[in-house]
């Protein structure tokens, strides 16, 4: 624990640190919002034992601060659904995996995304070519529009949610939200 105060230090951050059961637990102070969360941790890493270190959220207030901690642990009980895992992964990264796990609220700003970013037709061409066609070319028939239609509908989905549709974990992501978004219209 005193080398990663050092390592704090010696970056000018702050750190509360301490260990609950088998977990070592890191709480990094002194960072943007804007700041990536696995690039401040990365100089962390080298100090954890053996497996994958989940990074939380940058939140902007230490009363945030559990926000950040409970995402971070709940990414770290969905890595047993993964095949194999980084050394480090942002608990974002592992939005599908945790909600299969039991945290479902992990996809509640997603599935807000997509309801209130998505239009109609974008958010109808993402559904039918993850649930129906999963090639460009076989959702453009099921739809009847032209193959560059759905590409660029697609990379809206890119854009407006920073999924990638056509990445296999954000795609089970965006489909997992999609039928989290119906089921809460349906209640």
């Amino acid at each position: 624990m005193e080398q990663i105060r050092r390592t704090a230090k010696a970056a000018k951050l702050d750190v509360m640190v301490g260990v609950h059961n088998d977990r070592m637990i890191t709480i990094i102070g002194g960072v943007a919002e804007s700041d990536n969360p696995e690039i401040i941790a990365k100089p962390f890493v080298g100090h954890f034992g053996t497996g994958t270190v989940v990074t939380g959220p940058i939140v902007s207030t230490l009363q945030d601060a559990h926000h950040s901690a409970l995402a971070a642990l709940s990414g770290y009980r969905a890595l047993s659904f993964l095949e194999t895992s980084p050394r480090l992964v942002d608990s974002q990264d592992l939005i599908s995996a945790r909600v299969i796990a039991g945290d479902t609220a992990a996809i509640d700003p997603v599935v807000a995304k997509i309801r209130n970013e998505l239009r109609g037709d974008t958010r109808h061409t993402l559904a039918c070519y993850l649930e129906t066609a999963p090639t460009i070319e076989g959702c453009a028939r099921v739809l009847f529009v032209h193959v560059n239609t759905v590409r660029y509908r697609l990379r809206r989905v890119l854009e407006m949610t920073g999924l990638d549709p056509f990445d296999p974990t954000d795609a089970l992501t965006l489909r997992i939200a999609l039928m989290m978004e119906r089921n809460s219209t349906d209640l």
